[in-house]
């Protein structure tokens, strides 16, 4: 994503974690990213790059507003 944002400064990564007790754990990987993040379950948004999606039900509208949407659970055994 910080590749992408040198072409494209206003893309926005939205991570959606497949269960819940990885979310505190993605949020402790983003604090030590150089990336700007917020996450949804907060509802506090100031043009971060991306959001953490900590919350559960909302996954259909979350791709409904995507360009482009990756599922990555294939590529973990």
């Amino acid at each position: 994503h910080q590749q992408l944002l040198e072409t494209h400064p206003d893309a926005l990564l939205i991570i959606a974690p497949r269960h819940p007790e990885q979310f505190d754990k993605v949020a402790e990987l983003l604090t030590h990213s150089n990336l700007s993040f917020s996450r949804r379950s907060q509802k506090k948004y100031n043009n971060e790059q991306v959001v953490l999606a900590d919350t559960l039900g909302e996954l259909q509208y979350l791709y409904g507003a995507a360009n482009i949407s990756f599922i990555g659970g294939s590529l973990i055994r």
